[in-house]
């Protein structure tokens, strides 16, 4: 099943130059701009609302993918389902495994953010069960 998420990483990026990282490169250039323009807009230091849109934007981000491809994901595989006898949570595990190494590439936008920004604390590990929670739940 990691593996499998691997390799359609792998083949939906294979004739691309940096492969996932364009995903990353063009959501941190949205995080930026949307939360430079969104902190004038509210009339808020950007130094306290940078951080918290870029998390929520990017964390959105990896919710909203894995609903939407969640949809296709049996149509998507339907000729594996129809040749192996294999359980169809499998399926399911290998759609969030590869959306999963995505949002650890969109997860660099995170850190580099809060240490530009310097909002790195200890509450900070709260969202550790907080996105084990997510993971259960998209499952």
């Amino acid at each position: 099943m990691v593996f499998v998420g691997w390799y359609d990483i792998k083949q939906q990026y294979r004739r691309s130059l940096i492969g996932p990282l364009w995903i990353t490169l063009s959501t941190g250039v949205m995080v930026c701009a949307i939360g430079y323009m969104f902190s004038h807009i509210f009339k808020s230091p950007i130094d306290e609302f940078l951080p918290y849109f870029a998390a929520g934007q990017t964390v959105w981000l990896f919710i909203s993918t894995q609903i939407n491809k969640s949809c296709t994901t049996f149509t998507q595989y339907q000729s594996v389902i129809k040749q192996m006898s294999v359980p169809l949570s499998v399926h399911i595990m290998r759609n969030l495994w590869s959306n999963l190494i995505l949002f650890g590439h969109n997860f660099i936008i995170i850190i580099i953010v809060l240490f530009i920004y310097n909002k790195i604390s200890w509450m900070i590990l709260l969202a550790i069960p907080a996105f084990i929670l997510i993971l259960i739940l998209l499952f």
